[in-house]
């Protein structure tokens, strides 16, 4: 009966342990959390443009941007400038939308993404009628 309490006590002991080590790494991500917001906070944005930080039950982080790619562009550079690292990079092709996660050597990772406020109607050809008829089409940047 012994073995059995040991081993109850040893495994009560393994999950304080594990509980102590979210708890502390949930505190860490909220303060890199809050130094996330408090860069998003330093730069000039549109009155549309919106940065929303959160951290789920397992302490993980996601920074979810909606603006235009003048937000994007210094975010990911004060980000790069933190040290994070991202897997992948800015494509000049769409810049209507941006993921990637971006990993740091003591910090967990940040789940980023971005995606364009910005839009417009531009002209991508001509019906064919006797009177040509813009054909319109949006397109975010």
């Amino acid at each position: 009966m012994s073995n059995f309490l040991e081993s109850v006590q040893s495994e009560i002991a393994q999950l304080r342990n594990k509980i102590r080590r979210m708890e502390e790494r949930a505190d860490a991500n909220v303060t890199y959390a809050h130094e996330i917001q408090a860069v998003w906070d330093s730069f000039p944005h549109a009155e549309a443009s919106s940065m929303e930080v959160k951290i789920d039950y397992s302490g993980d982080f996601t920074v979810s941007i909606i603006g235009s790619k003048e937000d994007l562009y210094p975010m990911w550079a004060a980000l790069r400038k933190m040290g994070y690292e991202p897997t992948s990079r800015i494509r000049e092709e769409d810049k209507s939308y941006y993921t990637s996660f971006f990993s740091h050597k003591e910090r967990d990772s940040i789940w980023f993404t971005f995606s364009s406020n910005v839009c417009e109607q531009k002209i991508v050809g001509y019906t064919t009628q006797t009177v040509q008829t813009p054909i319109y089409e949006t397109v975010c940047a």
